[in-house]
């Protein structure tokens, strides 16, 4: 009797046991997963429309099993402005960087918020605009901007070096074992003007500069893209791969960019490959196993927002490359910066974009709105577009679409918030932006020349 008393109490003790062990368990901290590495490739003055056609074949390749969006567009038609929006997150009124040569002041960018969550943080640049006296450099622990450059040359801004040779500098850094996740931002200068490219890719291009410049940047992609193979680090990397706007080559009379502001200058290529199974955490969380939604992940989100999609998806609405800095943020599990534009995904008004730099030639400036079908530009006469039928913006529209183009029709509802996004930015005939020098302070060499009459092949004094 006794000793079945005994083996009863000692079953009792064991199953205790294992409940306390189970709901000792249950209190344990969860594991937080490994933070991504967040790769930024940004390629100056891309079109749109040459990826996805043969020239570019690592990024096509970023593409097939990542996310491709088919309507980016930059804030700006400038090498300086649209790289701000990139890193801050900041529309151009909002950082007040609206020209090239005009240094962003008291905002975090990118390299600064990574530096702080522990990242280590490099940067490597193609192209003197983007010189770290201009305010992009705060945070990255290497900035490298040895851009060759003549030292007679005063405010001139066109100085650049080969995408190789950054690709060189960046692939060298990245070699660095370390454990620390880290957060690169490489830029590409090389299709800007004047176009260029090594014989190789000229003659892969069929004699056309640009496009064999395109080819060349491309290549030098591809360098970085093997390193992230050959290290076992893409499994653990976020790839992002934009332009950082495009370029006229003749269209709406344009040859290069800056003045004008149709989407041959500002829609560009955007590519984002996630890693197998990142997590997104809520904005400014962690990564915690587990319970936080699937980047990847197909499905829709609420209030006309989508979710970033599987690989080799295709998203058409519209977005900014003012979303990437949350974005890449959000999937770091760091909080964004305030004021930042949302992250991709989010549901977002109407989309603007701006250019100042007509100002500089005494002409308007010029701001645009633009949403799933309808593109608004606004200047000193207001221009409007169905893109889902005139991509090309051959048929201006602003004529006979007046209640639309005003906001006072039921037809067009949403083009309200859009006329009043305009009309609160757009400056008077005579006034100028407040972040925007004076033009006749500028070097005669910084003076565009206005783009019908511009002689294709020279170099634009735009970035």
């Amino acid at each position: 009797m006794r000793s079945g008393i005994i083996r009863y109490v000692k079953r009792i003790a064991a199953a205790g046991l294992l409940v306390l062990a189970a709901c000792t368990a249950d209190r344990q901290p969860q594991t937080a997963a490994p933070r991504p590495n967040v790769l930024l490739i940004t390629i100056d003055t891309l079109r749109a429309d040459r990826v996805g056609h043969g020239l570019t074949p690592a990024i096509d390749g970023v593409a097939a099993h990542g996310i491709r969006f088919t309507s980016a567009r930059a804030a700006a038609p400038l090498t300086l402005p649209s790289h701000t929006s990139i890193l801050t997150g900041l529309l151009p009124p909002q950082s007040g960087v609206r020209l090239n040569g005009v240094p962003l002041v008291g905002k975090p960018t990118l390299g600064r918020l990574f530096h702080d969550a522990g990242y280590r943080t490099a940067a490597f640049v193609g192209a003197y605009v983007l010189d770290r006296r201009f305010g992009l450099s705060g945070g990255f622990d290497t900035y490298d901007d040895r851009i060759p450059r003549d030292p007679a040359a005063g405010a001139r801004l066109e100085a650049e070096r080969r995408g190789d040779l950054v690709a060189s500098a960046a692939l060298e850094w990245l070699a660095r074992s370390s454990p620390q996740p880290f957060f690169a931002w490489i830029h590409f200068y090389d299709p800007h003007a004047p176009y260029q490219p090594p014989a190789e890719f000229l003659a892969k291009a069929g004699g056309r500069g640009y496009d064999g410049e395109v080819a060349f940047a491309d290549a030098q992609v591809g360098r970085v893209l093997d390193w992230l193979k050959s290290s076992g680090e893409q499994a653990k990397t976020l790839v992002v791969i934009a332009g950082d706007h495009g370029e006229g080559l003749g269209d709406h009379g344009e040859l290069t960019h800056g003045m004008l502001a149709y989407d041959s200058t500002l829609k560009v290529p955007l590519v984002v490959a996630l890693p197998s199974g990142l997590k997104l955490p809520p904005e400014g969380g962690s990564h915690e196993g587990g319970s936080h939604g699937d980047l990847s992940r197909t499905g829709g989100s609420p209030s006309g927002g989508f979710r970033l999609q599987a690989e080799g998806s295709v998203i058409d609405q519209p977005v900014s490359l003012a979303q990437l800095a949350a974005t890449l943020l959000q999937a770091a599990g760091i909080a964004r910066a305030p004021g930042m534009q949302a992250p991709l995904g989010a549901a977002q008004p109407d989309l603007y974009s701006e250019t100042t730099y007509p100002e500089s030639a005494g002409w308007h400036a010029l701001q645009s709105i633009v949403d799933d079908r309808w593109k608004l530009i606004a200047s000193s006469e207001r221009e409007l577009y169905d893109l889902s039928v005139d991509p090309a913006e051959a048929h201006n529209l602003a004529g006979t679409k007046t209640s639309m183009v005003d906001g006072r029709g039921r037809e067009r509802a949403r083009a309200r918030p859009a006329r009043r996004a305009c009309r609160r930015t757009l400056p008077n005939a005579s006034a100028r932006s407040a972040t925007s020098p004076d033009p006749r302070s500028l070097s005669e060499t910084m003076r565009p020349t206005p783009p019908i009459t511009s002689p294709r092949g020279t170099r634009s004094s735009v970035n």
